[in-house]
Parts: C-alpha cells; structure tokens; sequence
C-alpha cells in the first residue's frame, strides 16, 4: 500500500510523503535523547555542507555496520583494530578502564553476523543497531543529559564563532604534591577558618 506503520512509534506513515526512512531517523518520537542529539548535529552537518540529511545519516550507518561486521568476523580489521584501540587507551588514560573494548567494538544483543549481513539494506533494522551504538557511546544515563547539554553548547559556540579563550596552563608536577602542614596553617589563618577561630577561642 502506500502507507506503513513505523516500528517504534507505530504512527502511520505515508510512503510518498515522508517514507519510514525519513520518519524513523528523524521525526520518530520514540528515539533517545542521544539519538536525536546525533540526527540533530548530522542535519546540521548536512546544511552545511549542501547535502541531504538522509543520505548523511545512511553513509554514517553503513559505515557503522561495515566495522561491526569486521569485529563480528574476527578479521585482520578487528585485529588491528582492537591493537590500535588498546594502544590509544593507554595513551589516554582519562578514558574508562577498556574504553576501546567495552565501547568501540561493542555490538547490540541479538545482532550477530548473519543478522547484520542478512539485513543490511532492512532501514529499521540497521537504524536500531545504530541507536544503540550511539546511546552506548553517549555514556551512563545518569550523565547522559548532562553530557548532550554541554555537547550542545559547545556546538552552538562553535558554529556561531564564540570560541572560548581558556588560557593556557603550564602543567607543573609540583601540583600533584601536598602542601606541607606549616604552609596549610597559614593559609587557613590568612582564610580565617575554623582552625584559627578555635585557637583564638582557647
């Protein structure tokens, strides 16, 4: 027929008119705060880029699918992956413990590499492999509105050229050490703190 009911929101929808690709990527109320996050910066990428937003967000999914198929595989690719990701985490150790494993190789529950291959041109299917991937990567779901927020901000600063000028910081090693006792008694007496109001007191 000319219309189909959208899987997640079960809205019906005309295929002439908006099509259940269009719908599901990026008018479905049902998506995740992180998922509409994502479709948002991919429209706005393509508005800038004088390209349709659709066929953005279909290139991004293809691409995901094409590297999860590569883990699923136990390739060369997921090899050299897995090498290089482990060798990235350990150059920034402010990622979570097994970033690269538990995050950029994780693949959905139920999708296994017959599915992923079988139903590779399924638009519904693939979207919610990749839903799930963006919403593992947007973090826990406690921080995940925090998280979009400041994404958000600094997204809007960046495109509207209000970079901030955060001055830059010397790192010195000293830092990392305490202050030794004598000096911390001073400071708190010159703050006025507790400690001096209780010997004054005594």
């Amino acid at each position: 027929g000319s219309s189909t009911i959208c899987p997640k929101c079960e809205t019906n929808i005309s295929k002439e008119q908006v099509g259940l690709e269009r719908h599901l990527g990026f008018q479905c109320l049902k998506r995740s705060k992180a998922v509409q996050q994502r479709i948002q910066d991919i429209h706005n990428q393509a508005i800038q880029a004088d390209a349709e937003p659709n066929l953005l967000l279909l290139q991004e999914i293809q691409a995901l699918l094409t590297h999860l198929i590569g883990m699923l595989k136990k390739s060369e690719y997921k090899k050299q992956f897995v090498e290089e990701g482990s060798a990235a985490d350990r150059k920034y150790n402010r990622l979570p413990a097994n970033f690269s494993d538990q995050y950029l190789t994780w693949v959905p529950v139920g999708y296994t590499l017959q599915v992923l291959e079988s139903e590779k041109d399924n638009f519904p299917v693939i979207f919610d492999v990749w839903s799930q991937v963006v919403e593992k990567l947007a973090g826990p779901e406690d921080l995940q509105d925090i998280c979009l927020r400041l994404e958000k901000e600094l997204s809007g600063n960046l495109g509207s050229g209000l970079v901030p000028r955060w001055p830059s910081l010397a790192f010195d090693p000293a830092m990392l050490d305490p202050p030794e006792p004598d000096i911390l008694n001073k400071l708190e007496a010159e703050l006025g703190w507790t400690r001096q109001v209780a010997d004054l007191s005594a």
